[in-house]
């Protein structure tokens, strides 16, 4: 398969260069969230051993995404690939897990033990992804979306307007992209 055989969503998340990147995005480097989003709520999440940031979360509706944007071969779309790997280390750490499909493929959704150390409740999570041009977005879902269809509407309406920089640098397959702190302030979220 070659670049041209593949044909990447247009309907979004969508690629910088199919848009114009402007100051109507927050830019974090190598994603770009839109201010239009209502009642949005922004943080990022922040590696505790490197202080490398490596996902943007958001706040909508009493739920929470958390996006990442990673880099993938030329010739082939990887997400499906990811998922399946995903799915065997999320039971393999106990969670159940069941795939299945929405709107931008396979996406599974897992309930993860609660744990002592560090102490956290059980808690529900949907993993889905979308394949790029030379790149994957992977979104980790969690809150009121995960029970209401109005509202995972809204959520997957959000990940759409998703804007993934991936820059010309040559990198491996799924290593992830760099982001960047924004200008200004970027508001924490209240509790999901």
């Amino acid at each position: 398969m070659n670049d041209q055989d593949y044909e990447y969503q247009n309907d979004g998340p969508f690629d910088s260069s199919q848009v114009e990147i402007n100051d109507s995005f927050i830019d974090f480097g190598s994603i770009l969230v839109p201010k239009s989003i209502p009642d949005m709520a922004v943080r990022v999440e922040v590696e505790e051993s490197s202080g490398r940031l490596v996902a943007v979360s958001l706040e909508v509706e009493n739920s929470l995404l958390q996006i990442s944007a990673f880099s993938a071969p030329k010739t082939m779309p990887i997400w499906d690939e990811v998922a399946d790997q995903l799915f065997e280390s999320l039971t393999g750490q106990g969670a159940q897990a069941e795939r299945a499909e929405n709107t931008f493929g396979t996406s599974i959704l897992a309930t993860m033990p609660a744990s002592d150390e560090p102490p956290m409740p059980a808690r529900q999570l949907k993993f889905f992804g979308s394949d790029g041009p030379r790149w994957f977005l992977r979104g980790i879902l969690s809150g009121q979306a995960l029970h209401d269809e109005a509202t995972a509407v809204v959520l997957d309406n959000v990940f759409r307007q998703i804007v993934v920089n991936r820059g010309d640098e040559a990198l491996p397959p799924r290593e992830l992209l760099t982001l960047v702190m924004p200008a200004g302030n970027v508001a924490p979220p209240r509790s999901v």
